[in-house]
């Protein structure tokens, strides 16, 4: 299994086996907002899979 999927499982579960090598270099960095274009297009997807 990929070591991302693992980790949302560990998350899901609430489980933790393994650490994560990288965390120590981007655990400290948050999300950033979306590019406007890319929103868009969010907004448009959301528009038609989500009811309304």
């Amino acid at each position: 299994m990929p070591f991302c999927g693992h980790a949302v499982i560990e998350t899901q579960t609430g489980v933790k086996v393994l650490d994560d090598a990288l965390f120590p270099v981007v655990g400290g960095r948050t999300g950033r907002d979306l590019a406007p274009h890319r929103k868009a297009l969010v907004d448009e997807v959301a528009a038609l899979v989500l009811p309304a």
